[in-house]
């Protein structure tokens, strides 16, 4: 009886890891199924689908990616930040190496950018 349970429970452990579509192997730093850190920031959102919005009252990060620039390729919440304490656990803040504003990024998505201390 014993090893029929283990048999069972192993069969049933053996299947995915992650729903469809969220491993971040195949889909990369951000899936659809990322709630991004404590202050959202690399949580998953859609074009025009407010997912971020909810956000702006709690101080957390309250604008999407791809509502800015709908070719990203990668669509996350982010926030306004000066430094990376501003963007929370595993996040830089970072403008890309531009001269313009600076965002916060998972530092999954930018292993190359220590962002701005």
């Amino acid at each position: 009886m014993r090893a029929l349970f283990a048999a069972l429970l192993i069969c049933a452990c053996a299947g995915k890891k992650y729903p469809d579509g969220c491993d971040p192997a195949d889909a990369g730093c951000v899936t659809p199924c990322s709630t991004g850190n404590a202050l959202a920031v690399g949580e998953h959102c859609t074009r025009g689908g407010d997912q971020c919005t909810k956000n702006f009252s709690t101080g957390k990060a309250y604008l999407c990616t791809t509502d800015f620039d709908k070719d990203a390729g990668l669509s996350f919440c982010t926030m306004v930040c000066s430094t990376n304490t501003d963007c929370g656990a595993g996040a830089v803040c970072t403008n890309g190496g531009g001269t313009g504003p600076k965002g916060c990024v998972p530092a999954l998505c930018s292993p190359d950018d220590p962002g701005t201390p």
